[in-house]
């Protein structure tokens, strides 16, 4: 297959009345499926998979051992509130788990659902990007750090430069 939408994620309000949600983007297996629900301005709460929801593919798919290219469906287990907000995300683990066997048979089937995953990877990490503050430092039209902060001021610590995010810490000479 391809990966030929961009979408990792989809958010719905409920109506109160369906207890179904489309996933229209491909996903390999059903547990790369991540569910949320928010009820008014509580915080987000992770639903379960196979307790607070189910989830379906699509009737296309389902000869396919590719996993669901054409998305599916999410089934809650209880009906939400009107108002509710159902997200539905992909996060697929970010491992690499097939192996080829030196002169054994190319199988281009399982070569390209590799391939599905290091994009689903790719465009999971740009969604996590998008929801934080990036920072880019340059010196001399270089790039020499790229990081990710959780709206935490950047820290100058002795001679050398530093930056401290969180509880890690990265040193460089500009």
């Amino acid at each position: 297959m391809t990966v030929s939408n961009q979408k990792s994620k989809v958010e719905y309000t409920a109506n109160g009345t369906s207890k179904n949600f489309e996933v229209p983007f491909y996903f390999i297996r059903k547990k790369d499926l991540v569910v949320y629900r928010k009820i008014g301005e509580a915080p987000k709460e992770l639903l379960k998979q196979d307790i607070d929801y189910s989830v379906s593919g699509s009737a296309a798919d389902k000869q396919t051992e590719t996993g669901y290219p054409n998305g599916g469906t999410v089934v809650l287990a209880e009906m939400p509130l009107n108002g509710t907000k159902i997200t539905i995300m992909r996060v697929v683990e970010l491992t690499q788990l097939t192996d080829y066997q030196e002169a054994g048979t190319f199988p281009a089937e399982l070569h390209e659902q590799a391939l599905d995953k290091l994009t689903m990877q790719i465009q999971q990490l740009a969604e996590e990007i998008d929801r934080h503050d990036l920072v880019v430092l340059y010196r001399c039209h270089h790039l020499v750090l790229i990081a990710l902060l959780h709206r935490l001021p950047l820290v100058r610590l002795g001679t050398e430069n530093h930056i401290r995010l969180q509880r890690c810490q990265f040193a460089f000479g500009i």
